[in-house]
């Protein structure tokens, strides 16, 4: 049983890695893995100590901050392209994720990674 569990929890994982930019949910995966949502719930839960749906947010949070740090494309647009439906509960989400907003987040990292040519 305990292998069967890590097969869902390995494939859950890597399925929502593979596709964080698109507007996967808690239900496309458990269909993706042909379970039912409260066996994934418990699965994420004994396994990884959260939610399916805890992790799918902080998987589109760390490609928020990615796309934050590297491009100038605006804040709305990354809101979209890692599957929020509105700039607002994107920011909500990402102040949660990383104690600031997007904004704040952009201004503190963007472009980081060239301070560290000097």
């Amino acid at each position: 049983m305990e292998s069967n569990e890590n097969f869902y929890i390995t494939q859950a994982v890597d399925y929502i890695k593979k596709s964080p930019l698109q507007n996967i949910t808690v239900t496309d995966v458990a269909d993706y893995l042909h379970i039912s949502r409260s066996h994934l719930y418990g699965l994420f839960k004994k396994h990884l100590g959260t939610t399916p749906q805890a992790f799918l947010t902080s998987a589109k949070i760390i490609n928020a901050r990615e796309l934050l740090t590297i491009t100038d494309i605006p804040v709305s647009s990354v809101a979209f392209s890692c599957g929020y439906q509105n700039p607002f509960a994107f920011s909500r989400a990402f102040k949660k994720e990383t104690g600031m907003t997007p904004r704040e987040y952009r201004e503190k990292y963007h472009h980081a990674e060239d301070l560290l040519d000097c």
